[in-house]
């Protein structure tokens, strides 16, 4: 038995006519009255028989014998009912009905528990995302000396960098966020450390220079300059100038590298 039979019942067609017959000692005819479906729910009109049979009998007992068709005795549909195989037959549909209800509610809790944790997690990482490509685009350091992770929606006396004070800023605004970051911090899943930042950082800049490629490759004219200098740590730093023509407009990038190389002191 499929659970689409059981959650689909018994077979109750409102029709306008089921097995009309002429019946002795009467001068009319009489067919089944569909007002006995409301009466007897278990009832289940058989179309290859064209009489009534008990759904839950069948389906769970395994049980064929009763069958309605003389329509001017409904009085077989009562004494049916009371029965004690019929009540047994009840007892397991009614118990399964309820068992499939509960799964269903389970499955509709644990839907929505997915949809509310994903949601919440797509919010938090858009705050996090816009606060590190906000102090990327500000050119703003990211990073401080001592970056404590752990409470940041409360007030430190420690500089905490740049992207975790904008943070505890934002906590003012979010009333979520400072509960969000610290129980995220708690299953390992902050997306504060300095590897996911760059990696952050990366899918934009990369974003960006498909664009300028697109851009290059469809004018084809562009022009390139390359310099190096050292810095202070004594490591050579490469910037690479890129000009070309962007809707029609000349345009210009530049992409800074420091290479591997150290000079010799």
């Amino acid at each position: 038995m499929s659970d689409i039979e059981i959650l689909h019942g018994p077979n109750q067609p409102i029709l306008g006519e089921y097995h009309r017959k002429r019946l002795p000692n009467e001068k009319g005819t009489r067919d089944f009255n569909p007002d006995l479906f409301k009466k007897y729910p278990w009832t289940s009109f058989q179309m290859s028989t064209k009489s009534i049979v008990c759904f839950p009998c069948e389906k769970f007992l395994r049980d064929h014998s009763f069958a309605f068709s003389n329509w001017e005795k409904p009085e077989r549909l009562a004494k049916h009912a009371q029965s004690n195989s019929h009540k047994l037959a009840m007892s397991k549909w009614i118990a399964l009905k309820i068992n499939k209800r509960q799964e269903i509610s389970v499955l509709v809790q644990l839907d929505n528990a997915h949809r509310d944790m994903v949601k919440k997690n797509r919010a938090y990482l858009r705050v996090t995302v816009e606060s590190i490509l906000f102090t990327a685009q500000q050119n703003i350091p990211q990073r401080g000396h001592s970056e404590d992770r752990s409470n940041i929606g409360q007030d430190s006396d420690v500089n905490r960098g740049n992207l975790i004070e904008l943070l505890h800023l934002r906590c003012r605004d979010i009333p979520w966020l400072a509960e969000k970051l610290n129980s995220q911090l708690a299953t390992h899943q902050q997306w504060l450390s300095p590897d996911i930042q760059n990696e952050i950082l990366n899918i934009p800049s990369d974003l960006v220079l498909k664009n300028i490629s697109k851009a290059v490759g469809k004018t084809g004219k562009f022009s390139i300059i390359v310099d190096e200098t050292t810095d202070v740590s004594n490591k050579e730093q490469v910037s690479v100038c890129l000009h070309y023509i962007h809707n029609g407009q000349p345009a210009e990038t530049i992409q800074e590298a420091a290479s591997t190389l150290r000079r010799n002191s």
